[in-house]
Order: C-alpha cells, then structure tokens, then sequence
C-alpha cells in the first residue's frame, strides 16, 4: 500500500489531479485508480442536460462558422487593399522598364561599352517609354485579374458557408441565419460591407446539399443525436 493512500480523502482536485498524471507517467495504474476511486462524491442539480447540451453546442457550431469564414473575409479585405499598391507597383515597373530598356538600346549597340556614347544614335525615349508602360499595363493587369479571381473565389465560399448555415438554422433552430448569429455579432461585424455582394451569390445545388448536411452532422454529434 502507498504510504501516502491513507492521506487521499485529504487532497484538494488540483493535488489530485497532479498525482493521477503523475501515476500514469509512471505506468502506475493502480495507484492512478486508487487515486480516482477516492475521489469524494457529491450530489448536484443540473438544468436539463439536453437543453444544456444545445446551448452549448449552438455556440460551438457558431464558432465553427467563424473559423471558416473569418479568415477568408481577412483575405477579401486584404485584397481590397491592394489598389494603391498596384498603382505603386505599376509606376515602379514603368520607371524600371524603361531604364532597362535603355540600357539594353546601349548594350547592342556597344556591346563592348567601349564606344564613345556620344557617337552613337541616341534611343527613341518616346518608344520606349511606351512599351516600358505597355508591359507594366499588361503585368499589373494580370495582377489585377488574379487578385479579382481570389478575392471572387472567396467571397462565393463564404456566400455558399452563410446560405447553407441560414438553411440549416432554418431547419434545426427555427430562426434565420442573421437571428442565429445576432448574439455573436462580435465576431461577425466585418461581414456588414460585404452584405450586399454575398446577398447576391447563391451556392449550387450539390454544394448548398453538402455543406448543409455538414453542419447538420456536426450539431447532432454534439447533442449526441446520430439518427
């Protein structure tokens, strides 16, 4: 017998605790039952554990839907702030362009840089300050469609997330999306910019079927409802 057994009744949870870890690193089973056996006991009332059960798991069930769309709403809004840098950018690229298409005007006709710069024909600047900013336009234009492409991806992500949490509140809850969420609206106050555009994306059939059921599934594995 443990020496220290005969002093289990006397030890606070967090002493219990420690020692059960303790034990159990030690592969020391019998002494981590001994430890939970001892354990003393108490009656207690509890509100009903199924309406207990549902609160909590509708604030779980909120948060997952915070967790997928919250950092995609970072990048929509981080996408949105990349007009001026792509006006930077373009700015940039025209003065570079242009300096290298000078140097390159040089460079052939004196590969050697020997020559007195003086005697050879000076470069066309009009030209090239023209195709300096015809391929600044096109570079910064592609920059442009891929952002517009990520920001539009991400925005229907999260439409189709918002709809199929809607329908699905509907269905479980009795009460909209916007109603579910009103009590959370913290976490989901950013969202109001974007309203009229993701009121105006609807997700498809097959994906509006899946996410629901996703959500569906998760609220009855936390109720412990698998039927």
């Amino acid at each position: 017998m443990n020496k220290l057994e005969r002093y289990y009744d006397r030890l606070s949870a967090v002493e219990r605790f420690k020692l059960s870890l303790a034990a159990l690193s030690r592969g020391a089973e019998v002494e981590a039952r001994t430890l939970a056996e001892t354990c003393p006991t108490g009656s207690y009332r509890l509100k009903d554990p199924a309406f207990a059960r549902r609160i909590e798991a509708s604030t779980q069930v909120v948060m997952v839907l915070a967790l997928e769309l919250v950092p995609r709403l970072a990048i929509v809004r981080l996408l949105d702030g990349q007009a001026d840098y792509v006006g930077g950018c373009l700015e940039l690229m025209e003065s570079c362009g242009f300096d290298s298409a000078i140097d390159a005007h040089w460079r052939a006709l004196d590969p050697d840089r020997g020559a007195d710069r003086d005697k050879l024909p000076m470069p066309d600047m009009e030209a090239l300050a023209a195709g300096a900013a015809g391929v600044s336009l096109q570079v910064t234009g592609r920059l442009r469609d891929f952002w517009s492409k990520a920001r539009a991806r991400e925005l229907a992500t999260m439409a189709a997330v918002l709809e199929c949490f809607g329908r699905f509140s509907q269905s479980e809850w009795a009460m909209t999306g916007t109603e579910a969420l009103r009590e959370h609206a913290a976490l989901f106050h950013d969202l109001d910019q974007y309203q009229d555009e993701l009121a105006q994306i609807r997700a498809d059939d097959e994906t509006a079927e899946r996410v629901e059921s996703q959500f569906r599934d998760l609220w009855r594995s936390l109720i412990g409802d698998n039927q």
